[in-house]
């Protein structure tokens, strides 16, 4: 008895795998042609943001990086020594996370 019961639930849910399998194609191709669209745009920032930017990648040019992991380093300014996690966008110095930009150090 139980076996014709699983044969009965499982002939009534080859639909449902079947309309499962189509809707999971359709994503993976919606993935991948938005993917394609988006690749060669980007964003711009507005005039301030970029000048801040730029500045903060002037000021790192003076500055001497020690690599300590992928993502993790330590970050010597002017005899002031600064921790920089890449991954999780935080500097010791506290700009990283409070302007949502990379500060000199990062």
């Amino acid at each position: 008895m139980t076996s014709n019961i699983t044969k009965s639930i499982n002939a009534a849910l080859v639909s449902a795998r079947e309309l499962l399998e189509e809707v999971r194609k359709m994503f993976g191709r919606w993935n991948c042609s938005n993917r394609k669209e988006a690749s060669p745009t980007y964003t711009t920032l507005g005039k301030k943001y970029q000048e801040m930017l730029t500045l903060n990648e002037a000021m790192s040019t003076c500055m001497t990086v020690v690599p300590s992991i992928e993502y993790l380093h330590m970050v010597n300014d002017e005899g002031r020594h600064y921790t920089v996690c890449l991954l999780e966008r935080k500097c010791s110095c506290g700009r990283f996370q409070v302007d949502e930009l990379p500060c000199p150090h990062a």
